[in-house]
């Protein structure tokens, strides 16, 4: 189950101050979770950040981010769960068949139709070559996403609706 809780979000903010969807967006409480700082785990949110952009390949740009490192004895599926029923359920977002993974990052896009951009990913980073085998935190973030003029149409996921929330269009 998700809970508000305060965030230092300021310095997540790039590249907008006036985005407002993500903060519909409460800080998961699941297990073990807790908000970064702009300094915290830099070289991850880097990667994290550039690994969204590279999975969304032109079609969507970030508006802002808030990023956030689980525990390694944290519970990643009720993460998911809970930011996916939150979208689905209370924000009526659909579950987008947009790129999925790459070798950094798994994302999850939905397409919300409130304003002002419309579109949320769930992003969590794939563990790196080099990453200490006794570390088991994850790195993942929320971003509140721009489509992009000229971007392909929207295409909702095949399995959208499948685990509860927004029914199936």
């Amino acid at each position: 189950m998700l809970a508000c809780a305060a965030s230092p979000r300021a310095a997540q903010r790039p590249p907008t101050e006036d985005a407002v969807l993500i903060d519909q967006l409460p800080t998961p409480r699941a297990a073990n979770v807790h908000p970064l700082t702009a300094d915290e785990r830099a070289l991850d949110q880097q990667r994290l950040s550039r690994g969204v952009a590279t999975l969304l390949d032109g079609r969507f740009s970030i508006r802002t981010q808030r990023l956030f490192v689980l525990g390694g004895d944290g519970d990643w599926i009720a993460v998911q769960h809970g930011a996916r029923d939150h979208v689905e359920t209370r924000m009526g977002g659909v579950w987008l068949d947009a790129p999925t993974a790459n070798e950094d990052v798994t994302a999850m896009v939905w397409r919300t139709g409130q304003p002002p951009s419309g579109y949320l990913a769930l992003a969590w980073l794939q563990p790196a070559d080099n990453a200490d085998p006794e570390d088991r935190s994850q790195v993942f973030g929320y971003f509140e996403l721009e489509k992009r003029v000229g971007a392909p149409e929207d295409k909702d996921n095949p399995k959208a609706g499948m685990f509860g929330g927004a029914p199936r269009r």
